[in-house]
């Protein structure tokens, strides 16, 4: 089963540095509503950390590269 650890995630300054962007850019797309990764709050303080694996797919791949890997873990997940 497909489960995420703090160690599996990354900040929102460490998965903007990932995308290129500074971190006021991602949270406005946040804010906004654009961004296509939902943040994970854990109840640390509320400080929002970003799938490791997802942020360097839509890096790498763009959001192809994105839907490619979270229909997989969807898949993962299904089939346990």
């Amino acid at each position: 089963m497909y489960t995420n650890t703090l160690q599996e995630n990354l900040t929102i300054g460490e998965a903007a540095a990932c995308l290129g962007m500074t971190r006021g850019a991602l949270q406005q797309r946040l804010n906004r509503g654009s961004f296509p990764i939902e943040p994970i709050r854990y109840a640390d303080g509320g400080h929002r950390y970003f799938n490791k694996a997802a942020i360097e797919a839509l890096a790498t791949g763009g959001l192809s590269a994105l839907e490619t890997l979270l229909a997989g873990n969807s898949a993962e997940q299904k089939g346990h």
